[in-house]
Parts: C-alpha cells; sequence; structure tokens
C-alpha cells in the first residue's frame, strides 16, 4: 500500500462490502476477516491489472517530424503535450478510469468491470480526477 488514497479506497471498499453482506452473519468478525482478505486480494489484482494495461510514452517522443508540422496541427500538439503532462500528474487509477470514461466513451458500469472497480469507486475517481485535472489547469494559467 504505498499511497494513503489507496488505504482509503481499501477501507471504504471493506466497508461497502460488508455493509452489502446479504443478511447477518452468524461470527461478524470471520466474515469481516474474508472481506478484508479478499478486499485486499483484488487490490493487488487490480494494481497488477493497471500496470499492464497502462504504458507510459516518453514526453520527448515525437510521432510526426516537426518540419512536417503546420500551425494549427502544431498548437493542436502542443495542446494534446499539455493534457498528457496534466494528465501523467493523475494516480494511475484516476487516470485509467478517466481515459476509459471520457476517451472511449465508456459508462461508470463498463469501466467498473474492465478495471475491477465498483461503480462507486469509479464515480469517485472521476470527481477526483476533473477536479484535480481543473486545479493544476488553473495554476498552470496563473504562473507566468
Amino acid at each position: 500500500m504505498a499511497a494513503s488514497p489507496d488505504v482509503e479506497d481499501l477501507a471504504q471498499e471493506i466497508c461497502l462490502r460488508y455493509l452489502a453482506a446479504p443478511c447477518n452473519p452468524e461470527n461478524p468478525l470471520g466474515y469481516l476477516r474474508g472481506v478484508m482478505k479478499n478486499s485486499l486480494a483484488d487490490y493487488y489484482n487490480q494494481k497488477a491489472r493497471e500496470r499492464r494495461l497502462f504504458v507510459e510514452m516518453p514526453e520527448d517522443s515525437a510521432l510526426v517530424p516537426e518540419s512536417c508540422v503546420t500551425e494549427d496541427a502544431s498548437r493542436s500538439i502542443d495542446t494534446a503535450r499539455q493534457v498528457e503532462s496534466l494528465l501523467a500528474k493523475l494516480p494511475c487509477s484516476q487516470r485509467l478510469v478517466l481515459i476509459e470514461h471520457e476517451r472511449y466513451g465508456y459508462s461508470y458500469q463498463e469501466v467498473a468491470e474492465r478495471l475491477g472497480y465498483t461503480v462507486q469507486t469509479v464515480e469517485k475517481y472521476l470527481v477526483i480526477a476533473k477536479a484535480t485535472l481543473r486545479a493544476l489547469a488553473k495554476s498552470k494559467r496563473a504562473t507566468p
């Protein structure tokens, strides 16, 4: 568990799973231990999936030679690089959720299924990612 948001997400997931139990378990402590064990296993499996799904491109990689670029295309490339730079500052999980939903148009349910999250986690990551990007973009505009 590297980052505190991961720990918080895991704790929230455990609570949600425990509260979603179909009935009162006979052994609540044993049930909670099982939920914790399964949640932790899911967490590590999810991190492994994220590492396999996300491959970062080097910042200086150019797909088109600069000599072939018009002024409009140059502005578009600059904008794309700025967006990439902002996205790179997001945690991997939030970045993946945002890209799956915004770029590829998957619904919350589809993103949750593809990445192994709950729909609530997808919603949470999208809200946090968008707020973070707004703040980063605002601070970038403020600095000369």
